[in-house]
C-alpha cells in the first residue's frame, strides 16, 4: 500500500473483530483485506491466548472477541 501504514496483520484482524462481532472466515478475509493464510494464523494465535471466541460448527465457524469489562469511575 503506497502512500499509507499498513497495521500489522493481528491487529487488522482485532480491529476488524471489535467492530463486526460473530464473523465467519471469508468475512473476516474479505473486510481485512488479508489473505486466507493469513487470517487463519490470526486467528490461531488469538484462540492460543484465549482471546478469542468461536461458535458455530466446522463447516461454519464463527469468530469474535470477548467483551471489555466496562470500568466504572472512581472519585
Amino acid at each position: 500500500m503506497q502512500g499509507r501504514f499498513k497495521m500489522s496483520a493481528i491487529r487488522d484482524v482485532i480491529v476488524f473483530l471489535e467492530k463486526n462481532p460473530n464473523s465467519d472466515f471469508s468475512f473476516i478475509a474479505e473486510g481485512t483485506g488479508l489473505s486466507n493464510g493469513t487470517v487463519g494464523t490470526q486467528l490461531k494465535y488469538l484462540q492460543q491466548l484465549g482471546c478469542l471466541i468461536k461458535t458455530g460448527t466446522q463447516k461454519r465457524w464463527r469468530y469474535s472477541l470477548p467483551a471489555t469489562k466496562q470500568h466504572t469511575k472512581t472519585k
